[in-house]
């Protein structure tokens, strides 16, 4: 069988019989500093429903396959799979089935829907108390998130991450100033930190950032060997740059077409106030 390679997954339909379809589906995922390799996943389709002996364990951070075909991976078979329905086969996305009954699928809702109180308790617990003495919180400032990009990820009516986005300032070294939008931080239940949920919650808000035009000029502060891996951030054009705090210039990321590689200062979008008392 000759497979088209895909980045993340590849969905085949191997084959039908009445009400019975069957998918071969191939999940191929790396792991910082390494590539776990490729795992396969048979699942039947059967009276809509999902067979759960047949789905095989998955390794992408210890997330079991009926979990991972929840939500919009099912979205992606049915448009592979050009499912056509019968009186006993059904094309709606079936329960995720795991080893106690029915998984909880993860809902990304805008961060504004989120009680505020709820965001901050999650961003203590993922990253501490201490955590607006970083040099990612001096950046932006006092600035308002921006609310397309901030996005939450709610299961079972719980708040389990969270990412939000910022509007930066480059101020180069001639006057010039240059927006930016400033990922992060990406909080994750720290019971949940090896389930997949940060990498979700950082596609959607791509995903955002291209729908609304602001993906020319992105930069955040990062793991450079994952965030380099698996969105294509660098620090090829942030050696320039200086910020309001202490900083690792290997983690300093950026992606874009419209990122300036100059020396600057990064800080805040200033204020109509401070411009005005100016």
């Amino acid at each position: 069988m000759v497979r088209d390679r895909l980045d993340q997954r590849e969905v085949q339909p191997l084959g039908q019989c009445g009400g019975r379809r069957m998918f071969q589906i191939e999940i191929v995922f790396r792991r910082r500093q390494r590539r776990i390799g490729r795992e396969m996943i048979r699942a039947a389709q059967v009276d809509g429903q999902v067979d759960a002996q047949r789905l095989r364990q998955v390794r992408f951070f210890r997330i079991d396959a009926a979990s991972l075909l929840a939500g919009r991976e099912w979205g992606a078979i049915l448009a592979h799979s050009a499912c056509h329905p019968s009186p006993r086969a059904s094309c709606a996305p079936p329960p995720a089935v795991g080893r106690e009954g029915p998984l909880p699928v993860i809902a990304f809702v805008p961060l504004a829907d989120i009680d505020g109180a709820a965001v901050e308790a999650l961003l203590d617990r993922a990253f501490g108390t201490d955590r607006h003495g970083r040099t990612a919180y001096k950046v932006r400032g006092a600035a308002a998130a921006v609310p397309a990009l901030s996005i939450a990820a709610v299961e079972d009516g719980t708040l389990i991450g969270s990412i939000q986005c910022w509007p930066v300032l480059l101020t180069g070294d001639d006057g010039v100033g240059h927006r930016l939008t400033m990922i992060g931080p990406v909080a994750v239940e720290p019971g949940r930190q090896r389930d997949g949920i940060g990498r979700r919650l950082m596609t959607q808000a791509l995903d955002a950032a291209a729908e609304h035009g602001l993906d020319r000029a992105l930069m955040l502060i990062g793991d450079p060997e994952y965030y380099a891996r698996f969105f294509g951030f660098d620090a090829s054009r942030t050696a320039g740059w200086r910020l309001p705090g202490p900083v690792e210039r290997h983690r300093l990321l950026a992606r874009g077409a419209d990122v300036p590689a100059i020396d600057g200062m990064l800080g805040p979008i200033p204020s109509p106030a401070a411009h005005a008392n100016a």
